[in-house]
């Protein structure tokens, strides 16, 4: 029994309008970084890579949409497709679905192989003892220690994987497992804002935690990397610098200290300053931000290629003046751009500053200096009004992981929408120690539901206001999960 067979209806389901947009976006995070780098859209991949592994590259892809959960109203595929249409299929192709549906993609070791029937995989993302694993399929293509990128789940008592396994070198998984480690390190901090005042159920472990919320970056990072290996010979050049700006010069970033001279007022340079036409000042801070010309778009009406500089509606962002008692500072990421620079502030503050020092930093050696916590930044002395003129590259073509707040919130959202739902599942003291499902099946059950799910609410409402993703989190679908979404008043 193929897993296609099982999920033929559930991929028609993925055509219809409602789906298109966010698979659309889902397919963007597994490939889309790789594909323009590459410059290639995506259905030049079956060329490329050859028809079966498109199909595997494919099934990763549509794996994990089907376990996503929309961001507006909590809906999912799976069970959207299952309740409207599940009456036409199997009970075996119905737990299929259910199954994959709360499945996740890891990284795994291959070892003990029966060929024809079954073999035992290693997670090398979580802790975890070597499961057996019953594919007869796969288990003839493997060798012993081999890595596979699969989902890995029970169906009927044994474990199973789903049609999207990628194969891949030791090198491409040392690459990933140490883009895992440092996108935990990253989410830790996450865990700081799970309030300590909800109910003891509530209460996860930490290591347990960062895994689940790890596993929401994972699908789409080992696509990414994946496809970026197999293309890397024909379509990366390794020699090409791996960050440039808009103009196409190797980021390099300059910092430059202009001495005031003696007897120089701050006030005399401030309004030197601010007489140069490409400056624009920062109210109420000694810094300037230096503009230069918008890029126009090509002749055909697309967009310029660009670096990773900076676009503010009146400008391209050049560098950064900084002002103090003691000196004009200006950082820019070029070695042309510091050479303009030197020109015109010399030029400008003839008779106030001094002959310049300048300090050099390779993009190669930021990135080894910089603590994994903090940006590339360019700030005053305060630390204040950061500009970041980092794109987050390390040599690949992918960006690292990151957490701007937008960010921090889907992914904590992720990790909340897991948790619950595995809490549906199991026993809560509130509820007199049985499952929110048990319970929502009589009415002194339903009661005490409802008290839960509204103390759950007020812990999560004190935070709506301290910037905490916590206080964002809509939890109406656990309401209409139980059927008491009438009872929510």
């Amino acid at each position: 029994m193929a897993a296609p067979d099982y999920l033929t209806g559930l991929l028609k389901w993925l055509n219809r309008p409602e789906w298109a947009a966010g698979f659309q976006e889902v397919l963007q995070e597994h490939v889309g970084v790789v594909c323009e780098a590459a410059d290639i859209e995506f259905g030049d991949l079956e060329h490329l890579l050859g028809e079966d592994a498109f199909l595997v590259l494919g099934a990763c892809i549509a794996e994990d949409f089907f376990t996503r959960s929309a961001e507006d109203d909590g809906r999912n595929i799976v069970d959207d497709y299952l309740k409207r249409r599940g009456w036409k299929e199997s009970v075996i192709s119905k737990r299929y679905m259910q199954a994959l549906r709360n499945s996740e993609m890891s990284l795994y070791e291959v070892s003990d192989i029966l060929p024809g029937q079954s073999f035992l995989a290693r997670d090398l993302l979580r802790d975890r003892p070597p499961v057996p694993v019953f594919d007869s399929a796969a288990s003839r293509g493997l060798e012993p220690f081999d890595h596979i990128a699969a989902r890995i789940f029970e169906l009927n008592g044994k474990r199973i994987m789903s049609g999207g396994m990628l194969q891949l070198d030791p090198e491409l998984t040392e690459e990933l497992l140490e883009k895992i480690r440092a996108a935990k390190e990253k989410l830790r901090g996450l865990l700081k804002e799970w309030p300590r005042e909800l109910p003891r159920e509530t209460d996860v472990d930490e290591r347990e935690a960062l895994d689940s919320m790890a596993m929401t970056l994972a699908a789409p990072l080992i696509s990414a990397l994946w496809l970026e290996d197999q293309l890397d010979d024909e379509f990366f050049d390794a020699d090409e610098p791996a960050v440039v700006d808009d103009d196409g010069d190797e980021v390099e970033f300059h910092d430059m200290h202009f001495p005031l001279l003696q007897g120089v007022l701050m006030d005399t340079v401030r309004y030197r300053l601010d007489a140069i036409p490409t400056l624009r000042a920062e109210p109420g801070s000694n810094l300037w931000h230096w503009l230069g010309p918008l890029r126009p778009a090509s002749p055909d009406g697309t967009p310029p290629q660009v670096g990773v500089d900076i676009e503010y509606d009146d400008g391209v962002l050049l560098g950064i003046v900084r002002l103090d008692q003691t000196e004009v500072g200006l950082r820019t990421n070029s070695a042309e751009r510091a050479a303009t620079g030197l020109a015109w502030i010399s030029a400008a503050l003839d008779g106030l500053v001094g002959e310049p020092t300048t300090e050099i930093t390779s993009w190669d050696e930021a990135i080894q200096d910089y603590d994994d916590d903090d940006d590339l930044d360019i700030d005053d002395d305060d630390g204040d009004n950061d500009v970041d003129m980092n794109d987050d590259r390390d040599g690949s073509v992918l960006p690292d992981i990151d957490l701007p707040p937008e960010r921090r919130a889907e992914f904590l959202h992720s990790m909340m929408n897991k948790y619950y739902r595995k809490v549906l599942n199991e026993p809560v003291p509130m509820l007199g120690s049985i499952s929110p499902r048990d319970a929502a099946r009589t009415r002194s059950g339903r009661a005490k539901l409802v008290e839960w799910l509204k103390h759950l609410e007020q812990g999560s409402s004190t935070h709506q206001t301290d910037g905490n993703p916590l206080g964002s989190y809509d939890f109406g679908w656990m309401w209409t999960e139980l059927g008491i979404e009438n009872l929510r008043t």
